[in-house]
């Protein structure tokens, strides 16, 4: 990995190209109890060791556990379907249908083949459960 970042420092100034150094994390995934511990650094400075990071809108856990992924778009989705709810109550079902798979549902669904919580039930109510509340959205109940 060192020498990759070598290899990576010297194609940014063959390119005429800056890496800011505080936009990258170092994120180890593994499931050892210890872990080999190694400091990475670009440009003198140490790279942030994190133990989540969002990587193409994807939380990530040093554990590849996917808790704080689906806390994360739970709430993000609640609070889209809060703002729909607060500004839709006079629209028909069929308006608030569209709008709730138009705006919430594609979060919920977003890069589900990789984080698939099929086998860990208590994620799978966190999305039923804003599932539930867009059903009461649309019908009004």
């Amino acid at each position: 990995m060192k020498e990759d970042l070598s290899a990576l420092q010297e194609w940014e100034t063959l390119w005429d190209m800056e890496f800011n150094p505080q936009k990258y994390k170092h994120l180890t995934i593994t499931n050892k109890t210890k872990p080999i511990n190694s400091v990475y650094s670009i440009h003198n400075e140490t790279l942030e060791k994190v133990s989540n990071a969002k990587y193409l809108g994807v939380t990530l856990n040093r554990k590849l556990k996917w808790n704080t992924h689906i806390d994360a778009i739970c709430k993000k989705a609640n609070q889209k379907r809060s703002f729909l709810q607060r500004n839709m109550r006079g629209c028909s079902r069929k308006i608030k249908a569209k709008a709730f798979n138009t705006y919430v549902r594609p979060i919920l669904s977003y890069a589900s083949p990789v984080w698939n919580p099929i086998s860990n039930q208590s994620l799978c109510s966190n999305l039923e459960m804003v599932q539930r509340k867009g059903a009461r959205f649309v019908y009004s109940n």
